[in-house]
């Protein structure tokens, strides 16, 4: 559901975009035309004083209206960004929101220190009494260390435990998993 909503927002972002730029095309191709409507008048104003009042008149005309045109075009570009900001935003929420499903439905629990890394807890706390932890059984507390085998059923141990003073660097296998690697060769 959060995906089809997602792709439906983003399907509609041009869209909405498109629609802006072309007001601002059109708004910018108006006030072209104005432009273009003054300089005939003022060389017409330059080559024959006969009809001057009347020319002056139309380039004050087109004056007001590219004026009245760059007005336009600055609500079309507030209008623009109003709506940039708010796709940016539901793009954010939308993402926090992927990252929390994900962290809660398709990562299994064997992948914590994922799930740790989004930010995001997967277990509620009665959950969290359940697992068993460390050889020792005892609760999450303390500095602890995730073993990388696959298929670990403890997967998170007590430093002290398997007497470790620092975080390891790199991969490390509890002592079981460490077996079956051996075996396995």
């Amino acid at each position: 559901m959060l995906l089809k909503t997602s792709l439906d927002t983003l399907e509609e972002i041009p869209i909405q975009i498109q629609q802006a730029l072309t007001k601002l095309k059109e708004t910018e191709s108006k006030i072209m035309k104005y432009q273009e409507e003054i300089n005939n008048k003022l060389s017409k104003i330059e080559n024959d004083t006969s009809d001057t009042d009347k020319d002056l008149n139309k380039v004050n005309s087109a004056l007001l209206n590219i004026y009245k045109h760059e007005k336009d075009i600055e609500v079309h570009l507030s209008h623009l960004h109003m709506v940039l900001d708010e796709q940016m935003c539901n793009l954010e929420e939308t993402c926090e929101n992927f990252k929390e499903i994900v962290c809660k439905t398709a990562i299994p629990l064997k992948n914590n220190r994922i799930t740790g890394a989004f930010g995001v807890s997967r277990t509620n706390q009665s959950e969290k009494q359940d697992i068993p932890y460390c050889y020792c059984r005892k609760g999450a507390e303390g500095p602890m260390v995730a073993c990388d085998g696959p298929e670990c059923s403890l997967e998170w141990f007590h430093n002290k435990c398997v007497g470790l003073k620092a975080p390891p660097v790199g991969k490390w296998l509890c002592k079981e998993c460490q077996e079956k690697t051996v075996k396995e060769k």
